[in-house]
């Protein structure tokens, strides 16, 4: 290894050549922690979905087989089971957003360990500017990542 983080409480990494591996002392216990919050945080994400299929399901099957008139008393107003009756298609849209936001949610759980670090580090390079958006980062396993800078095309000539 060519570099070695003085551990995760650094929000800094100073690249020090174009292309070299590092040791992120303590990151693996970080990343099982962030996956094992994941995964518990998970559930809830799918409870949410499949709430949102069954509010779909209901809303397209009332407008597949549901009643052509609908009566109720204007006294007490309509029942549950009316009211859905009455707007079977905004109720199938909510549910289907309520389907898709737990998805995309259930989705975005977890990081990467590459996007893990960039969002957590900040990379200095050689000049001292930020190259955080243009670092190639490789996860090796472990502690261990290789950190690359991606060269920046010298603009054309005549170009302003």
């Amino acid at each position: 290894m060519q570099g070695s983080t003085e551990g995760i409480s650094t929000n800094e990494i100073q690249l020090t050549s174009m292309a070299e591996d590092y040791q992120m002392l303590g990151f693996s216990a970080l990343y099982a922690e962030h996956l094992q919050t994941s995964i518990e945080g998970a559930i809830y994400f799918r409870i949410l979905s499949f709430v949102g299929l069954a509010i779909t399901v209901v809303g397209i099957l009332t407008i597949m087989f549901g009643p052509s008139t609908i009566t109720y008393s204007i006294l007490t107003g309509p029942t549950f089971t009316q009211f859905v009756q009455m707007y079977p298609g905004p109720i199938a849209t909510v549910g289907g957003f309520v389907y898709v936001i737990g998805n995309a949610l259930y989705a975005k759980r977890s990081l990467p360990p590459e996007v893990l670090v960039r969002s957590l580090f900040r990379f200095v390079g050689l000049d001292g500017e930020d190259v955080t958006e243009s670092v190639n980062i490789h996860y090796l396993g472990g502690d261990d990542f290789n950190f690359s800078l991606t060269p920046v095309a010298p603009p054309a000539p005549g170009s302003h």
